[in-house]
């Protein structure tokens, strides 16, 4: 009889800790649920990046990267800013597309004409390519040893380096592959009256070999296109 009821006990316990594992994995279950959609609640279907992340990714958005500017009024000559001490060094050009280059690495903000900031670059001699107005500021921090401005050649590749492009200009409106094109980055899509879009470009190099990694993005006429890196495009194939 006794022997009966200690089989009957240990059922019982083993019972119990059946439950008990049970709950533990309805738990973990849930647990990882939650995590796996808190990492993918940044990004939708398109891999667009959006929420928080964005938010700090874009910072303020102020309207002047709207603004259209006329090129073919560009200084010719180079502009250049050098004793770059405490405080900074500022300047304008005239309306045009130019490519500014910082020796050293620092931090170039260029404001409008009230005197706001509408982009900030952390730059080196990879430098950034922008279209400018004639009431825009250009301001170098003490970081560069000097700064050099210079009249923005027409872009003949696929490829968009650092900087602000704009479509129906430098890019055909319609559907592309984006890729990388060293390293990582973010492109940022602004229209007017339009939520900005941001995407994050992967690498797409495994060691020595290169893989398909891409994005596909729909460009639109008028739309302004900031890249933080570099990236390579190439038109979308009806077969892709």
């Amino acid at each position: 009889m006794n022997a009966i009821i200690m089989k009957v006990s240990r059922m019982n316990i083993r019972g119990t800790h059946c439950i008990f594992l049970f709950g533990v994995l309805i738990l973990i279950s849930l647990a990882t649920g939650c995590s796996s959609d808190a990492k993918t609640m940044t990004y939708d279907v398109n891999s667009e990046i959006t929420g928080e992340e964005k938010e700090d990714i874009l910072g303020t958005v102020n309207d002047r990267i709207y603004e259209d500017v006329e090129r073919g009024n560009e200084k010719e000559e180079l502009t250049k800013l050098s004793a770059i001490y405490k405080g900074g060094k500022e300047v304008s050009v005239p309306e045009g597309r130019y490519n500014i280059f910082g020796i050293q690495a620092g931090v170039l903000t260029l404001l409008d004409e009230n005197g706001e900031p509408w982009l900030k670059e952390t730059l080196n001699e990879s430098g950034v390519t922008v279209s400018l107005l004639e009431t825009d500021i250009i301001h170098a921090d003490a970081g560069f040893d000097n700064v050099t401005i210079t009249k923005a050649e027409e872009n003949n590749e696929p490829l968009f380096t650092k900087g602000i492009w704009e479509v129906g200009t430098d890019i055909d409106p319609g559907t592309y592959k984006v890729f990388i094109g060293y390293g990582h980055g973010f492109l940022e899509i602004f229209e007017e009256g339009k939520e900005p879009r941001v995407y994050e470009i992967m690498g797409n190099m495994v060691g020595e070999t290169q893989t398909d990694i891409h994005k596909v993005i729909t460009f639109e006429e008028g739309q302004k296109i900031r890249v933080k890196g570099s990236v390579r495009y190439e038109e979308l194939d009806s077969d892709d």
